[in-house]
């Protein structure tokens, strides 16, 4: 029978000792991220008006909470992009983000970003009977894209009974803008595609574009847009 040396045994704890270490530090980052919510703490806070405070997301852009009146009362929807539906009445809180074209050169939000946010705020019950009106549109014409039937998606023709099919995930302030006022992109919670959301860009309270997740992401930046 064959046995091993006290040397090759040593190495052998050693080595189990090792990976187990790494495993271990590991196992901390990994939970440190989730626990901090993948924020950077070397990076102050922000606390500029018309914002709530602001932490920075290791991502490469600023993030907060926010509340509207005016989205109280729709679904909530929790967790990140786009979150998850939940039939229960939103308080009207939903997470804010600005963004930046190079957010290593500057991290301040710009005026334009500023007043949309603002407008937004004071404008909010508009903003939610323009996109409400927008949705029996968009929703029938996906019945038709998607070739179901009234069973697998009832029809809907009031826009009010989406109050009860959608709730706002996040507000994403672009750095793009026109005429002094950034675009903002909304990202929904939705009872009839809970994998790719409902988006909408807008423009003050006009809508630019209208879809899923995609439609309210840097990546549609509107023709009409300008840099920041």
């Amino acid at each position: 029978m064959t046995t091993f040396g006290w040397p090759v045994a040593a190495i052998v704890l050693l080595g189990a000792v090792f990976l187990g270490a790494i495993w271990w530090l590991l196992f901390r980052w990994f939970a440190k991220v989730e626990q901090d919510g993948g924020f950077d703490s070397r990076v102050p806070q922000l606390s500029l008006p018309p914002f709530e405070t602001l932490r920075w997301k290791k991502h490469g852009w600023w993030e907060g909470k926010a509340y509207s009146p005016a989205w109280a009362g729709f679904c909530s929807a929790s967790g990140s992009y786009g979150g998850l539906l939940d039939t229960a009445p939103s308080d009207g809180s939903f997470i804010v983000c600005v963004t930046f074209r190079e957010p290593r050169r500057d991290r301040t939000p710009s005026e334009a970003q500023k007043n949309a946010y603002q407008f937004q705020m004071d404008h909010g019950r508009e903003v939610v009977s323009v996109i409400l009106n927008a949705l029996p549109k968009y929703y029938a014409d996906l019945r038709q894209d998607w070739m179901l039937t009234a069973d697998e998606m009832p029809d809907i023709t009031d826009p009010e009974k989406f109050r009860s099919l959608i709730g706002l995930n996040s507000m994403t302030i672009h750095p793009f803008l026109k005429d002094g006022l950034a675009y903002v992109g909304l990202l929904f919670a939705c009872e009839w595609d809970s994998e790719h959301k409902f988006g909408v860009m807008l423009h003050g309270s006009r809508i630019v574009g209208i879809g899923d997740h995609a439609a309210a992401s840097e990546d549609q930046k509107p023709e009409e847009a300008q840099d920041a």
